[in-house]
């Protein structure tokens, strides 16, 4: 009976951490993404003040439909991946010259690698 307990215990447990198996903490990032949530919304075709982010890892820069992205993003000829993206979010300005993203940038690392981890399960 015991083992049971303790069994049920483990799973309801595991079942309910926000780390991932890569070691990150979702949660984390999630709160880190509550900046962003101010212009950014994470459903597909949703816009703010600026775009979704819904799928952005693989997605070239400036190509969600419907937006209006600066000529400076859609020039740019990025493509979004984790390194990419966190050298945007740690300095938009000074990573692509004329942007128009409000934030001016997120230097913790700690706080944008969560950050990252969280968009890694839009």
């Amino acid at each position: 009976m015991f083992r049971k307990l303790l069994l049920i215990v483990l799973l309801y447990c595991g079942a309910n951490l926000q780390v991932t198996a890569s070691g990150c903490d979702v949660e984390a990032g999630q709160r880190q993404f509550n900046r962003c949530a101010i212009c950014h919304a994470v459903e597909a075709g949703q816009h703010g003040a600026g775009p979704s982010l819904a799928s952005i890892s693989g997605r070239q820069a400036g190509s969600v439909p419907g937006f209006p992205f600066s000529r400076a993003m859609v020039e740019s000829g990025i493509t979004w991946d984790e390194q990419t993206l966190s050298e945007f979010i740690r300095s938009p300005h000074e990573f692509m010259p004329g942007n128009t993203m409000a934030l001016g940038g997120l230097r913790n690392d700690e706080q944008r690698t969560a950050l990252l981890c969280y968009l890694r399960t839009l």
